[in-house]
C-alpha cells in the first residue's frame, strides 16, 4: 500500500507541473479501494494492477514535462537553451533517483511487515 500512495502522490505532483500540453486532459486517479475486500493473493494482484496504471500515468506526465522543456530549449537562444537542456538532464536524474528511492523505501516497509497482518501474501 505504501508504494501505491507514493506513486499516487507522484502522479498528482507531476500532473500539476506538466504544463499546458496536458492541462486539458482529464485525469481520474486509479483507486485501490476495490482491492481491499479481496483475498491476500487477489489483493496483491489488484494493487499491482493499480500501481501499473499509476506508473504509466506518471511516465506520461514525466515525458510531457521533459518534452516541454526540450521544446522550449529548441525555441531559445544559445545560453538559455543550454540551461534548459541542463534542466532536462536534471529532470532525468531526479526521476531516476526518485524511482530508486521509492522502490527501496517500499521494499523496506514491506520487509517490516513480513509475516505480519500488514503485508499481503506473495503469490510466488
Amino acid at each position: 500500500m505504501s508504494r501505491f500512495i507514493t506513486v499516487a502522490w507522484s502522479v498528482a505532483l507531476l500532473s500539476a507541473m506538466s504544463g499546458p500540453c496536458l492541462a486539458q486532459s482529464v485525469f481520474i486517479m486509479p483507486s485501490a479501494e476495490k482491492c481491499i475486500a479481496l483475498s491476500s493473493v487477489d489483493s496483491l494482484s489488484c494493487l499491482n494492477s493499480v500501481i501499473g496504471s499509476l506508473n504509466a500515468t506518471l511516465e506520461k506526465y514525466y515525458e510531457a514535462s521533459r518534452s516541454n522543456i526540450q521544446k522550449s530549449a529548441a525555441d531559445e537562444k544559445a545560453m538559455v537553451a543550454q540551461d534548459l537542456n541542463d534542466a532536462v538532464s536534471s529532470l532525468k536524474h531526479a526521476q531516476a533517483s526518485w524511482r530508486s528511492y521509492r522502490d527501496t523505501h517500499c521494499d523496506t516497509v514491506g520487509q517490516l511487515f513480513t509475516n505480519g497482518s500488514g503485508k499481503v501474501a506473495d503469490p510466488r
